[in-house]
């Protein structure tokens, strides 16, 4: 355990941190509460419990074999839990939709679509396949998940996600019978996912606009079906893609990629904005913008403003971005939405650096489904821990305290597996 939590030599600090480690455990029961009836079953609602305060422990690993020591359980109750429970996951993701919505939602928050790669050893998990890992940076073995996530300025946290399935996988009956993908499912592009994503959560989640990187902004189909939709988009986009220009007047009949004309762009074109704070000072950004439009198969034009941003570092990193916004909005307004939309990345880092988003090992659809969703929940609940308490806390077993139902322990995973003591259980 760290000594800034146990220093017996400053009884004020270890009082104060007992009573935050105390109201921590209070805030996890309620929060449980409202999740626990989708579940079912008492024993079911008891794995759940036990799972999440796993994901949200110390443990280095927090897969369903350690949750399951930490609790002085039989590792295959708490894996059957994940990889083969029946309890359905999509009632507790509008759920937390809905407290995200209530905590979080803003006419001025984005949702945010990104995939995200899991790097697998095997081949028989559901979707595993050579594919591009973003994580590795290469093509390699791994799942591919789409993902949607919610940033305003309140805070920011994920909220759906779905499988990618490749051709092969669809198309292969046994694949599909080994890992039970469910009968309906067929082939969809990530960008497909992410619409059908976006259908579910948007209707719930108040926001003024949709983000995604630059896999979902080069495709103008899904662009046009967020305008059909009159949602206000700002995505990234590939710096080849090619347009016309607005020369004040009309477009220009010559048509040149985006990185084209940014080189010919002179320094006081750009505009500059302080950013804030970084670990090593104040930040600045660089942005421009200008109206740009593309020839539809049928003739008409898609009219678009794109947005370039640029660091101030020595070498000076560019992002180009697609919006459909009103092209008299400001600039700084949307250089405020380009930084609002870069969120999800602290999302994953929080999801697979601290519930352990990326630590299962389940090879079924639902299994899948299941682990992503419990995550997704922990990491929720530390999202509104940090809008209540304005501070990031010791994970939930750091300290031996006793409250409520939960009686908490520091033990290591060693001495659980080796006394099958139980760390956290009902009193």
């Amino acid at each position: 355990m760290d000594t800034r939590y146990s220093n017996a030599e400053d009884p004020q600090i270890f009082e104060g941190i007992r009573k935050a480690l105390k109201a921590i455990v209070i805030d996890f029961h309620g929060f449980i509460q409202t999740y626990l009836p989708f579940f079912g079953r008492f024993e079911v609602r008891n794995n759940a419990t036990f799972f999440l305060l796993g994901l949200l422990s110390d443990l280095p690993r927090k897969t369903a074999e350690p949750i399951a020591y930490l609790h002085g359980l039989n590792r295959q109750v708490i894996q059957r839990f994940v990889g083969a429970g029946v309890w359905d996951d999509r009632p507790l993701i509008k759920h937390l939709q809905e407290e995200v919505n209530t905590f979080m939602g803003s006419p001025d928050g984005i949702l945010i679509v990104d995939p995200s790669a899991f790097p697998k050893k095997g081949i028989h998990s559901a979707g595993v396949t050579r594919q591009w890992c973003g994580r590795l940076g290469k093509q390699d073995n791994c799942q591919l998940g789409v993902f949607v996530a919610f940033a305003s300025e309140k805070g920011h946290t994920l909220v759906d996600d779905e499988l990618f399935l490749p051709e092969e996988w669809i198309k292969t009956p046994r694949w599909r019978k080994d890992a039970g993908i469910p009968e309906g499912i067929t082939y969809k592009t990530n960008w497909e996912i992410a619409d059908e994503l976006l259908l579910g959560c948007s209707n719930i989640i108040i926001h003024g606009w949709i983000g995604g990187d630059a896999e979902f902004g080069r495709c103008a189909e899904f662009r046009d079906r967020l305008r059909n939709r009159n949602e206000r988009y700002f995505l990234d986009i590939p710096c080849n893609l090619v347009f016309q220009f607005w020369n004040g007047t009309t477009y220009s009949a010559e048509e040149q990629n985006a990185e084209a004309w940014c080189k010919k762009q002179i320094p006081s074109a750009w505009t500059l904005f302080d950013i804030g704070d970084g670990s090593k000072g104040k930040k600045y950004l660089k942005g421009i913008k200008i109206r740009v439009a593309v020839k539809r198969r049928d003739g008409s034009l898609r009219e678009e403003v794109l947005v370039i941003t640029k660091s101030t570092d020595v070498i000076p990193e560019l992002k180009y971005h697609l919006t459909n916004a009103d092209p008299r909005l400001s600039l700084g307004r949307l250089v405020q939405v380009a930084r609002r939309r870069w969120k999800v990345e602290n999302c994953f880092e929080r999801a697979k650096g601290e519930v352990g988003m990326d630590q299962y090992e389940v090879r079924s659809w639902a299994g899948w489904h299941h682990h992503m969703t419990l995550s997704m929940l922990a990491l929720w609940f530390l999202v509104r821990q940090n809008l209540q308490n304005g501070s990031f806390f010791p994970p939930l077993h750091s300290s031996n305290i006793k409250v409520g139902h939960f009686r908490i322990t520091e033990k290591s995973e060693t001495k659980c597996r080796a006394s099958g003591s139980q760390n956290l259980q009902n009193n």
